[in-house]
């Protein structure tokens, strides 16, 4: 199963999103739930080096992409920084959450302020 989780400090206008396991839907290279997932956490990444290259953020964010395990946390420099990456990191929220919709027996999503679901 994949677990995707995603974590906000408004204080320290920091996100955080891990992404864990495997779908188990089909067999490796066949596998359309894996295959949404890691698209879904490859724009997270792209978009967190994106607003890192444009001076957003108030640091070198941690971007860890392994198979089975991704984790993305981001620190914005500003409030707008902070607006702007939160809302991207929500745009991909939707996306696990429609996922997870669409593949309960295979997706979890812990959304923002919400305790992660147990199976």
């Amino acid at each position: 199963m994949i677990r995707a989780k995603f974590g906000k400090s408004d204080r320290a206008r920091a996100l955080v999103l891990t992404v864990k396991g495997h779908a188990n839907y089909d067999e490796k290279g066949k596998d359309i739930v894996c295959a949404a997932a890691s698209i879904l956490a490859l724009t997270a990444a792209q978009d967190t080096e994106d607003a890192y290259a444009a001076g957003k953020l108030a640091g070198k964010p941690e971007i860890k992409l392994k198979d089975g395990a991704t984790r993305i946390v981001a620190q914005a420099g500003t409030d707008e920084a902070y607006a702007e990456l939160l809302h991207s990191f929500f745009v991909i929220e939707k996306g696990f959450l429609c996922l997870q919709r669409a593949s309960p027996a295979h997706v979890k999503v812990a959304a923002f302020g919400v305790k992660a679901v147990r199976s």
